[in-house]
């Protein structure tokens, strides 16, 4: 696969072989992180964490962005407020960053599931991010964050559920963020409150949960669980990561109104990941 190839198919959230992921970093296009994999022979494996500075002016020089330069920064600042803040972030906040217009951005990256809506109250607007937005707000620390503590977060979750359906009550269980804190330090001692915090809020994506109790505006402070969690297929994060790009990649084509560049999934090509999906 030519690199440009990759790259292209990376952004559009394809997981990439370790060959090819290998020579991307050897190349210094993007960022990877060593974790400890069982189905692997070396007992390890790297993952896709970034672009490098030049790995995204070679996309940009490619013309695929699928997201504006505009679109990406304020991605950015979504994502930074939630991660540092833990809250959403407001319109009024972006238009001081940036001052410039960003409704059209901001609704196009609403529209195509990067952001959440918070409130949508005239002139009161709150942004939140969905994977994607971790995925293509160009910070590498973030989007690392944002998997492992997904990842952590859902193999706990069915840890719990596992438990509860050996019990003896007929009654639904409501755990709670600290349950899954604890339960979650029997796997990584490192943990830390903010991962579970970010990990619960994204398991949101994953319907997995029959209820919610936010403590917070952002936050989820109690929840009980549902029989989705063993659909290993959809827990996947890079199935997610693709599956949330679809409708992304679709538009981009749409929008220009003319065949895709080079790597891009045609329509038929969407159709046929979408049936896949169903299947």
């Amino acid at each position: 696969m030519e690199i440009i190839d990759a790259l292209q198919a990376i952004e559009r959230g394809e997981k990439q072989d370790q060959e090819t992921l290998l020579r991307l970093k050897d190349e210094e296009l993007v960022d990877l992180r060593d974790v400890p994999n069982i189905m692997q022979s070396s007992g390890h494996e790297f993952i896709f964490v970034g672009f490098t500075a030049k790995g995204l002016r070679l996309l940009k020089e490619s013309k695929l962005s699928l997201l504006s330069d505009l679109e990406k920064e304020i991605t950015r600042t979504v994502v930074r407020t939630f991660l540092d803040q833990h809250g959403a972030t407001s319109m009024r906040a972006l238009v001081k960053q940036f001052k410039s217009p960003i409704t059209p951005a901001l609704q196009r990256l609403g529209n195509l599931s990067v952001l959440r809506v918070a409130n949508n109250t005239y002139l009161n607007e709150t942004y939140l991010p969905r994977a994607s937005a971790f995925y293509h707000c160009g910070d590498s620390a973030a989007l690392a964050s944002a998997r492992k503590s997904t990842e952590i977060v859902l193999r706990v979750l069915r840890d719990l559920f596992d438990r509860e359906l050996e019990s003896d009550s007929k009654e639904q269980k409501r755990f709670t963020r600290e349950e899954v804190e604890k339960e979650a330090r029997t796997i990584d001692p490192s943990v830390e409150p903010n991962l579970i915090f970010t990990g619960l809020y994204l398991a949101q994506e994953f319907s997995v949960f029959s209820t919610i109790q936010s403590d917070d505006q952002v936050g989820i402070g109690s929840f009980s669980l549902n029989e989705r969690i063993y659909d290993t297929d959809s827990m996947d994060w890079d199935q997610h990561i693709r599956r949330s790009n679809i409708s992304l990649v679709h538009e981009w084509e749409n929008r220009r109104g003319k065949a895709p560049p080079l790597g891009v999934p045609s329509d038929k090509d969407i159709f046929d990941v979408r049936n896949s999906f169903m299947d």
